[in-house]
C-alpha cells in the first residue's frame, strides 16, 4: 500500500516501482475512487510506455472519471494518431467512449472509419453511428446512416443489425427476418453479438404478441451465452455463498438500528435509490436529478469496493474467530465513520469538479440486498425503494441482455430470475420496519399515473424544494448520457405501455405463483 502523501510526494515514490506494481497501485486507487492519484500513477506508466494504446486508453478513462474534459479530448486525439488506419481498434475505442458517455468523441471515432477504402469498414462505422444516433434520439440522421451502411454492404451482420434496430419498434414485422438470421450463431461472429440479437428478437416477438416464440428466442440466446461464456459457471457456483453473506447481515433489531443512528455523526445530505432492477429506478432518477439541488450518481461500485470490501478486509485482519455479522454490528464509531466518509467522498469525486449539490443520491438497485449494511454504516441516509408488479419486474429482467455479474447471472432462466427477486426483495421486506432512517416506497404504476404527485412526495421526504424541471424527466434524460439499459425508454415522455405486460405470459408464471404471492400481497399487487 502507498501511504497518503501529497501528489508531489507520490511522484517521488513511483520511479522505482515496476510496471506490474504501478498497475496494481492504479487499480487500488481506482477501487478507492481516488482518480487523481490513479491518474498520477498512469502518467508514470505512460512516461515509460509512450504511445502504447492500452495505456493511453486507461489515461482517457481516468481523466474522464476525474472530470478532466480537456484531458480526455487530448488523450483521444493521441489515440486517433496511434490507431490511424487500424479499423478494429478504432471501433473498440468508439464503443469504449460511448460507454463513458463521451458521445461526441465516440461519434467522431466512428466517423474516422469512413476514411477506409474498404467498404465493409465504412459500413461498420456507419452502422455504429446509426445505433448511437438512435440512442441519443436523433432518428432522422440515424436512418440516413443505416441506409448508407446497408447500401454499401447489405450482407454483413452490423448493417443488418442497424437496419433492424430502426424497425424494431415502429415496424417490427420488417425487423423480424433480419433478427431471426442474426440470432443464429455463425462462425466469425462474436457470441455476444448473436446473444444480443437473440434478446432483441425476443423483444420483437413480444411486440407482435407472439409470446411463446419470444420465450423460445430468449431461451436460445441464453443457451448460446451459457455455452460460450465460461465466467457464468463460476458466478453460479458462487451464488449460494453470495446470498448467504447478505442474509446473515439482516439479523439486527430495531433497538440496534436506533443506536447506530444516535451514534452516527451528521454527514452531507445523502440518499440511496434502490429496488429490484427493472422497477423504474432510472425514471425516478431522471426526475430527481433534474432538480439543481440534487445530484444523482448512477450505479457505481463505490459502496461495494469501499464499504463492503473494506469491512471484509478489516474482519480478516482484526476479528479472529468473531463471525462477520457480529463484527459488523459491534464496529466502533471511528471505524464506521472512516468507511462512511471514504464512500461519500468517492461518490462526490465521481461527479467531477464543479458539480455541487445540496443532496447526493446513489442510484443503484444492486445495493438493495445490502440495506442491513446501509443501516449500520449510513443510518442517516434516506432510502427510496422503487416497486413494480413483481411479475412485470421478473419478465423485464429476463428479457434483458446485459453483462453478467453476481446479480444478472440469475436472469438466465425465468425460475432463477424469480428466485433472485424473492431473495433481494425478501431482505427489504424483512428489515424495512426495523430501520431507524426514513424510507419511502414508490410504486411504478402510481408514478406513471401521477408523476407529479409521486415526484413531490419523494422530493419532500428528501427535504428538497420541488423544481419545475422535475416535471419532464424525459427532457432531462436527453441532456445526459444514461448508463442504464433503459436509456431508450427514459428519453421518451412517460407512458404506461409496460404495465401488466406479464399477463400475456401468465402460463409461464404459473409455476412461480406461490413464490411471488407474499410480495404481491405486501406491495399491493394481489387484487
Amino acid at each position: 500500500m502507498i501511504p497518503s502523501e501529497s501528489h508531489g510526494e507520490l511522484s517521488g515514490l513511483l520511479a522505482d516501482r515496476s510496471l506490474p506494481e504501478l498497475r496494481r497501485l492504479a487499480d487500488q486507487f481506482t477501487r478507492e475512487a481516488d482518480y487523481p492519484r490513479a491518474l498520477e500513477v498512469l502518467n508514470e506508466v505512460e512516461r515509460r510506455l509512450p504511445d502504447h494504446p492500452a495505456v493511453l486508453l486507461d489515461l482517457v478513462r481516468f481523466r474522464h472519471r476525474a472530470g478532466d474534459v480537456p484531458g480526455v479530448s487530448e488523450g483521444v486525439s493521441r489515440l486517433w494518431q496511434v490507431l490511424d488506419g487500424q479499423a478494429a481498434d478504432l471501433d473498440l475505442l468508439g464503443e469504449e467512449l460511448q460507454e463513458m458517455g463521451s458521445h461526441d468523441l465516440a461519434m467522431a471515432t466512428f466517423r474516422m472509419l469512413r476514411k477506409s477504402t474498404v467498404p465493409q469498414v465504412r459500413a461498420v462505422g456507419l452502422s455504429r453511428e446509426a445505433a448511437l444516433l438512435l440512442r441519443l434520439g436523433d432518428r432522422e440522421p440515424a436512418e440516413l446512416a443505416a441506409d448508407e451502411a446497408f447500401r454499401l454492404c447489405p450482407g454483413i451482420p452490423e448493417t443488418r443489425s442497424a437496419r433492424a434496430l430502426l424497425w424494431e419498434e415502429s415496424e417490427p414485422e420488417k425487423a423480424l427476418g433480419l433478427l431471426e438470421s442474426l440470432a443464429v450463431h455463425a462462425d466469425g461472429v462474436p457470441a455476444p453479438f448473436t446473444v444480443s440479437c437473440g434478446h432483441r428478437l425476443g423483444g420483437v416477438y413480444d411486440r407482435l404478441g407472439r409470446v411463446d416464440e419470444a420465450m423460445q428466442a430468449l431461451a436460445h440466446a441464453k443457451s448460446i451465452e451459457e455455452t460460450r461464456s465460461p465466467g457464468i459457471r463460476e458466478l453460479r457456483q458462487q451464488r449460494r455463498a453470495w446470498m448467504d453473506w447478505h442474509l446473515q447481515l439482516a439479523g439486527f433489531d430495531q433497538a440496534q438500528a436506533r443506536a447506530w443512528l444516535e451514534e452516527s455523526a451528521p454527514t452531507a445530505a445523502h440518499a440511496f435509490l434502490l429496488g429490484h432492477p427493472r422497477s423504474g429506478t432510472t425514471l425516478l432518477e431522471q426526475m430527481l436529478d433534474a432538480n439543481p439541488a440534487i445530484r444523482s450518481i448512477e450505479e457505481t461500485d463505490h459502496f461495494a469496493n469501499i464499504v463492503a470490501k473494506g469491512l471484509i478486509r478489516m474482519h480478516g485482519s482484526q476479528a479472529g474467530s468473531v463471525p462477520f455479522p457480529d463484527f459488523v454490528r459491534t464496529l466502533d464509531a471511528e471505524a464506521v465513520a472512516g468507511l462512511r466518509d471514504s464512500y461519500l467522498e468517492a461518490l462526490v469525486r465521481d461527479a467531477g469538479p464543479g458539480r455541487e449539490a445540496g443532496l447526493w443520491i446513489d442510484k443503484n438497485p444492486g445495493l438493495t440486498p445490502v440495506v442491513p449494511l446501509i443501516a449500520r454504516l449510513l443510518p442517516r441516509s434516506k432510502l427510496i425503494v422503487a416497486l413494480r408488479d413483481p411479475r412485470d419486474v421478473c419478465l423485464s429482467a429476463y428479457f434483458q441482455s446485459t453483462r453478467r455479474n453476481a446479480w444478472s447471472v440469475n436472469w438466465l432462466t425465468l425460475q432463477e430470475t424469480v428466485e433472485q427477486y424473492v431473495f433481494a426483495m425478501g431482505i427489504w421486506l424483512d428489515v424495512r420496519d426495523r430501520l431507524a432512517q426514513p424510507w419511502i416506497e414508490v410504486r411504478y404504476e402510481d408514478f406513471i399515473h401521477q408523476p407529479l404527485a409521486e415526484g413531490r412526495r419523494i422530493t419532500d421526504l428528501l427535504g428538497v424544494d420541488w423544481h419545475p424541471a422535475q416535471a419532464d424527466p424525459s427532457l432531462h434524460a436527453r441532456s445526459r448520457f444514461v448508463k442504464s439499459p433503459t436509456h431508450a425508454d427514459v428519453v421518451r415522455p412517460i407512458h404506461g405501455r409496460a404495465i401488466g405486460r406479464w399477463q400475456r405470459y401468465r402460463k409461464h408464471f404459473a409455476p412461480h405463483e406461490e413464490a411471488l404471492a407474499p410480495f404481491l400481497k405486501a406491495f399491493g399487487y394481489d387484487s
